[in-house]
């Protein structure tokens, strides 16, 4: 795939595509599959991103930002930085043959997927960064179909399975809870990755 890429006219890698071709083994191929359509996983991302059509290589950086923050936590998640990070997790992952983990990570993402279509019914508010509208109901930003820094902060904190029940059973007031926290904590002024462990502490805060 390398060495057609670079025959066929030099177009850039993603760097989904080098971390790819850099790493192969059963980490890998389990991003393979979920950005591929493959099983309920992959349904239920298809619905959550609201129709939106992603390429595979952005929906792959989604899930591996997912499984960051699962393996390494929040605290550590970006770094050295986001780039090098994904790619020493995607080689740490692939040496396994068969990690425990990765199913229960996969257990996680689907609890965290489902509710997220509860919390958030409406495709348009899903993922998306809640803006002041001068006291009347809150607009959405819009200029994205994820923003990936509250896909990291929502689907990290929805993603235990032994709580689904309960915020099932709250979850109009959980999504208030999160639009308020998106119009008033400091930590969603600006979306970075250095603000994620805020944002995550936050959003515990008010589901637990």
């Amino acid at each position: 795939d390398f060495f057609k890429r670079i025959q066929g006219g030099g177009t850039p890698m993603t760097d989904q595509e080098l971390r790819r071709a850099i790493s192969r083994g059963p980490f890998t191929t389990m991003l393979d599959g979920l950005a591929d359509g493959e099983g309920q996983t992959s349904r239920l991302l298809a619905e959550a991103l609201g129709g939106a059509v992603l390429p595979k290589d952005e929906k792959q950086e989604l899930l591996l930002r997912y499984f960051a923050l699962r393996c390494d936590g929040p605290r550590d998640f970006y770094k050295p930085s986001m780039k090098q990070h994904a790619l020493e997790l995607m080689k740490r992952l692939n040496k396994e043959e068969a990690d425990a983990r990765f199913d229960e990570w996969r257990r996680g993402l689907d609890a965290a997927l489902e509710l997220a279509l509860i919390v958030f019914p409406d495709p348009k508010e899903r993922f998306r960064l809640a803006i002041d509208n001068g006291g009347a109901d809150p607009r959405f930003r819009t200029s994205a179909s994820v923003q990936k820094h509250i896909w990291d902060a929502v689907i990290y904190c929805l993603s235990r399975p032994d709580r689904k029940a309960a915020l099932v059973a709250r979850a109009s007031e959980v999504r208030a809870a999160f639009v308020d926290l998106m119009l008033t904590h400091p930590a969603f002024e600006t979306l970075t990755n250095k603000g994620t462990e805020a944002r995550v502490a936050a959003f515990e805060d008010v589901i637990s």
